[in-house]
């Protein structure tokens, strides 16, 4: 049979098994602490950048008072650094463009750009412009090329593609509407991004959970989304990475998904025999449509961390598949299973999505986790009696000059196609160098039986 300590490294989570190796351990980076700084990491394992963070009181011990922008490639290798002297106030976000242009913007709306080299990208944006210069922007959100911006009255910006680097990139959306018996617009518990890449539209479409309901803010219109009786007021949201679902943190401790219309609601707790069933359909129905509503309970799941009944410090997408909450300490991922599965850290961690995964910084490591491949499944799962799992099982039984390798080969003659198929595609998926040759070792010993 295939190693059984790969298949030792998984958890289970619902009917799919999820892996997390370590990427890079330890990071080469020196007295470093996350939790002190705003981070920003590159997708596709691009680069990552630190600046201490202004909005907290933090103790400098050794560190110079002037704040420092600093950037690392993903296994904390320094490769720039400058001194931050912009002005315009607090630091309120930082994130890389698809090119791997660092975009900050500060509270009066000024964008900063900068190369890899930490030099600064001439000239500024600014996204509030003269006819709002004395509004502060409170929160942002970025996505790929862009950025949504809310300010301290409500109003809300959109930068559709930093590329340009005009003021025609600029766009004013519309305003939410004012809730009944307020003198001004509330602000918002928590904004959510729809890429236009996935709006019917063609434009980036905002969602805003204003008091108990949610509504949706495009340029020219705002529309109120039905949000289900007892769900609000949401604390946090995110989208997930094919635009189709929303995760929404609510105000008692649930985590629920919904479609990004809020239609169609459904109410999902797998119990009993049907557990199995409920989950796969749960899954198929995922892949085939977008307008389902999936509610988790995790209140029961979460007696152990005192802080249950606050939102999470960050909500991400795993995939399509599960969402990963993290607390102090604590990084829960949830699916449509009656267990959520829980990671323990001891130090702070940020999550990075990708469009396959999370990856999981902290101070010293930084770590991958995905779902496991089917391929990578069928080959090493404990008791796999796969065509894969067997040519995998037959090389190890050539290497030892054993005649069961000739009994497995004939015993999946007419599946050695598929088997080297399957070999190439995990091993493709694999992180560990010594193993990825053996699957491919595998898969050019099948081949040579093939006709």
């Amino acid at each position: 049979m295939a190693n059984v300590s790969v298949a030792a490294e998984w958890q289970l989570l619902g009917d799919r098994y999820y892996r997390k190796p370590e990427l890079y351990h330890p990071m080469r980076w020196k007295h470093i602490d996350l939790s002190r700084n705003k981070v920003a990491s590159a997708p596709f394992g691009g680069p990552i950048a630190l600046i201490r963070d202004d909005s907290k009181i933090v103790q400098l011990y050794s560190e110079s008072a002037l704040r420092k922008l600093r950037l690392f490639n993903s296994a904390g290798l320094p490769l720039s650094d400058v001194v931050w002297k912009n002005p315009g106030g607090r630091l309120i976000g930082l994130s890389w463009t698809d090119d791997h242009t660092l975009v900050c913007i500060v509270q009066d709306g000024t964008v900063y750009r900068y190369n890899v080299h930490a030099e600064l990208l001439e000239p500024n944006l600014s996204i509030l412009g003269q006819d709002y210069f004395d509004e502060n922007i409170v929160d942002c959100v970025f996505w790929g090329n862009g950025v949504v911006c809310v300010t301290e009255t409500s109003k809300v910006f959109a930068v559709t593609d930093f590329k340009t680097n005009s003021t025609r990139a600029v766009v004013r959306l519309a305003d939410p509407p004012m809730m009944e018996g307020e003198m001004e617009l509330e602000l918002p518990h928590c904004v959510a991004v729809i890429e236009p890449q996935y709006t019917l539209s063609g434009n980036v479409e905002v969602l805003l959970a204003i008091g108990d309901g949610v509504v949706m803010v495009e340029e020219d219109e705002v529309q109120a989304l039905p949000v289900p009786p007892g769900d609000g007021p949401l604390q946090k949201m995110v989208v997930s990475g094919n635009g189709r679902f929303v995760a929404a943190f609510t105000h008692d401790s649930r985590l629920a998904v919904y479609s990004t219309r809020f239609e169609k609601i459904f109410e999902y707790q797998c119990e009993d025999d049907k557990k199995g069933m409920l989950c796969v359909l749960l899954f198929e129905l995922i892949g085939l449509i977008c307008d389902e509503n999936v509610e988790f309970t995790i209140g029961n799941y979460m007696g152990f961390i005192e802080q249950s009944a606050l939102p999470p410090e960050q909500l991400a997408w795993c995939g399509l598949d599960s969402v990963l909450l993290y607390w102090d300490d604590v990084l829960l991922m949830v699916g449509p299973s009656d267990q959520p599965v829980s990671y323990l850290y001891d130090e702070p961690i940020v999550l990075i999505p990708e469009c396959d995964g999370v990856r999981i910084l902290s101070n010293t490591s930084m770590e991958f986790l995905q779902l496991v491949p089917n391929s990578t499944v069928s080959i090493f799962k404990i008791g796999s009696t796969s065509p894969a799992a067997l040519l995998y099982d037959a090389l190890d039984h050539f290497d030892r000059r054993s005649a069961k390798a000739d009994e497995n080969l004939r015993l999946i003659r007419s599946s050695l196609p598929e088997a080297v198929e399957a070999c190439v595609d995990a091993a493709g998926h694999e992180f560990d160098v010594s193993r990825q040759r053996t699957l491919v070792r595998a898969a050019s010993y099948g081949q040579a039986f093939c006709r």
